[in-house]
């Protein structure tokens, strides 16, 4: 496995500053599994080979800005990413081993290359803003966009925003002898998600046997496809309380969360008959909601 890493800040001045940052994941492994013949249940033996191909990449440009004016403090980021996954995997597997003490893909009578791949892009764009005042109160928005190649052109993009605010109450008590600190925060965020690549069509794949002079070729989905896939979107807000006492001796936190997710991407198990295991759909709406301490 090799992982790089990149990083370059430019400082326009002590208040905005650019970053960009870039790192890749290079995998690349092989496995062999062989067994001899006469093995109980493989009696004319099997080797079976593997090649995986893995590289996921993961670029960021941001730009960030900070200052202060007397009481109030304020922080924006802007910025864009590209998440890039190309998996590949070659299996190749021989059967009926011709020479025993030969250990080699050639050494079998019935041979077969069976290729399958994995790619996923997620284009996305986003910015935040946050504003102090007087190391009491704090307000601060996100805005998010993305757009994920494993949906559908015409719900492939899609936004999702947050806000959250807090208030340090404790920052009006004299005497904090007994509680040191004292927070009250909400918020309210949105958030979205895609699903796994080669979902929308049929895919295909090559047979494990060939007739002389042709290659036999199938339908190689369990699932059956859906091209109107929808991104997933939930909904979520939360109010809570976070207590400190005894000079952070003792501590409370308090949350009450309820989150709401609409159109998730599930598979519903399907009849045989109709040639797969399950059938992708959008569910409608899924609740949680609680008190966590």
């Amino acid at each position: 496995m090799l992982r790089l890493t990149g990083k370059a800040v430019w400082n326009v001045n002590k208040h905005l500053k650019f970053q960009g940052t870039i790192g890749t994941d290079i995998n690349k492994m092989n496995f062999e599994d062989f067994i001899a013949r006469s093995t109980p249940g493989v009696l004319a033996g099997k080797l079976t080979q593997q090649i995986f191909n893995n590289n996921t990449l993961n670029a960021e440009l941001l730009g960030l800005y900070n200052n202060s004016w007397g009481k109030i403090d304020f922080n924006a980021t802007l910025g864009g990413n590209i998440y890039k996954v190309d998996n590949k995997t070659t299996t190749i597997t021989g059967t009926d081993q011709q020479m025993s003490d030969i250990i080699a893909i050639l050494n079998y009578a019935e041979q077969n290359v069976m290729g399958s791949t994995y790619k996923k892009q997620i284009n996305s764009i986003y910015g935040s803003a946050s504003v102090g005042f007087d190391h009491t109160y704090y307000l601060e928005g996100t805005l998010r966009g993305d757009r994920s190649s494993t949906l559908p052109v015409s719900n492939n993009t899609y936004v999702y925003p947050s806000v959250s605010g807090s208030v340090v109450f404790s920052e009006f008590i004299k005497n904090k002898k007994v509680m040191n600190y004292g927070k009250f925060r909400a918020s309210w965020a949105k958030v979205g998600s895609d699903t796994d690549p080669y979902q929308l069509g049929l895919t295909y794949t090559t047979g494990k046997y060939s007739y002389p002079g042709y290659t036999i070729a199938m339908i190689n989905n369990n699932t059956q496809p859906n091209k109107d896939l929808k991104p997933t979107m939930t909904s979520s807000y939360e109010l809570g309380f976070e207590l400190k006492f005894f000079n952070n001796r003792l501590g409370l936190d308090l949350t009450y969360y309820n989150q709401t997710s609409k159109d998730q991407i599930i598979g519903l198990a399907s009849s045989s008959t109709s040639g797969y295991t399950s059938r992708l759909i959008n569910a409608g709406k899924i609740q949680n909601k609680g008190v966590e301490i």
